[in-house]
This record gives C-alpha cells, structure tokens and sequence, in this order.
C-alpha cells in the first residue's frame, strides 16, 4: 500500500504510468497462464500503451466510455469463450481497459515532480482496501450464510454486506479528503462495494474454471496479482466515467 500510494500520490504521471505497466503485464500473464498459455496477449498491452495517444484525439469522458466498452467484451469473452487465440486475446481487455482509465484518471493534470495525495484514484483505492478488510473481519465474526457456495465457499452474505457499508463510508471519507462532492463520493462507494464484489467472485469463478487457487504467486500469502485486482478492475470504468463526466481530476 505504501509503494501504491507513493506512486499515485506523485503529480508527475510517469511513476503511475510504471505501475499501470507492470500491474497490466502481471496481470494478464496470470491470466493467460490460467487459460493453458504462456504469451503476453498484445492486444490488451497495445491499448495500454496506445492510450495516451489516444487522450490527443477523443474527449476523456469519451475515451472512458471506450474503454468500458472493451471492458466489458473482454467480460463477456472471458466468461463464454474459454479457448481459442481471439477469444485469449480480448479476454485480457477487462483487464488492461480498466487500467488505461486508471492511468486517464491520474494523468489528466500532470503537475511536474511533486506529490499531491489528494487524487481521483484513491476513490477506487481506498473504498475497495476498506471494504476488503471489512469483509474479512466481518466475515470471520458474524458470517454464516454463504454468499456463493459454488464459486467461493468462504465469502458470506454478512462479509457481503459488511463490505458494502464500508466501502460507501469509505468513499465518503476519500471524498472529503479529495474534495470531491458527497454525492459523487456516495456512488463511488456503492460501485465499489457492489461491482468489486461482483468481480471478485468472476475471478473466483474463473480459477474454478482453470483448475487453479491462485491465479498466481507473486504476492507471497495473498497469491497472484490478480487476486488483488479483480475487484478493483470491475468498478475502475464506472467510477472513472463518473468523475470524467462530473469534471472532477487532480
């Protein structure tokens, strides 16, 4: 969190940029390992890196509309077309998509080299880091109806809830902070504490799918890079549409 937050905190976009980088090629090595390969799929990469290009020609408001879309036909592919180098291919979109709006959101003020910790992505950070957390604890304490058995025995209706609150709290209390207006904090959270769920549980459905715990083992004790990003990755368009069209940046 430290690093993360360093990175995002300076005004200048390279350090961000890295991140971004390093996380989409993890990212999607992981999942292609989990669908029997061992490439970089290009396609996702190549948007990644053509994104700032991109930022030139189309509105950013419009560019994240964009890349929501490919989000969600890599959605669509990774849960209908499990084989087949195309379907690997674009698969690999609703992560690297969501990223490059990840990267829109930092970039879009660049300051020079300086740190600002007040920034539009800790509205996807911080709620989706607490709601996580609540999860697990509230989890432990009070859980007992299983959420989805089938795909993640261990996740409960009262973690499910717990994550919720927290995650809207926590949105209100970034957006304090960032001085963002409290409604535009209020549906950051209930995005967050709603779609990052709903991506967990797509990612756990697809390691049932692979056969595999783990999407992967980079983080020791906490499995693969992915494992910490599925959430992150389903509610990054919504609420980088959001702040894009309520004209709120660094």
């Amino acid at each position: 969190m430290p690093i993360v937050l360093l990175m995002v905190g300076c005004t200048h976009p390279l350090p961000t940029g890295l991140l971004i980088a390093a996380a989409a090629v993890l990212g999607v090595q992981e999942l292609a390992g989990m669908r029997g390969r061992r490439s970089l799929p290009w396609v996702g990469l190549a948007l990644l890196a053509a994104t700032p290009i991109l930022e030139n020609y189309v509105t950013e408001f419009r560019l994240h509309v964009i890349l929501f879309g490919l989000a969600l036909l890599g959605v669509l592919t990774s849960a209908r077309l499990w084989k087949g180098k195309l379907a690997d291919e674009v698969a690999m979109l609703w992560v690297t998509a969501p990223l490059a709006s990840a990267y829109l959101l930092h970039e879009s003020d660049p300051a020079g080299w300086g740190f600002d910790f007040r920034v539009p992505m800790l509205m996807v950070f911080g709620p989706q880091w607490m709601g996580d957390a609540a999860a697990i604890f509230a989890g432990k304490a009070f859980g007992k109806t299983p959420l989805a058995p089938n795909i993640s025995p261990k996740k409960t209706v009262e973690g499910s809830i717990a994550n919720l609150i927290v995650s809207i709290l926590g949105a209100l209390l970034m957006g304090w902070w960032c001085r963002i207006p409290m409604p535009v904090a209020l549906a950051c959270g209930v995005f967050t504490g709603t779609l990052g769920q709903i991506g967990d549980l797509f990612e756990s459905w697809l390691k049932r799918v692979a056969d595999v715990k783990d999407s992967g083992d980079v983080l020791p004790g906490h499995g693969g890079l992915m494992d910490r990003l599925d959430s992150m990755v389903f509610a990054l368009p919504f609420i980088a549409m959001l702040l894009s069209f309520m004209g709120v940046s660094r």
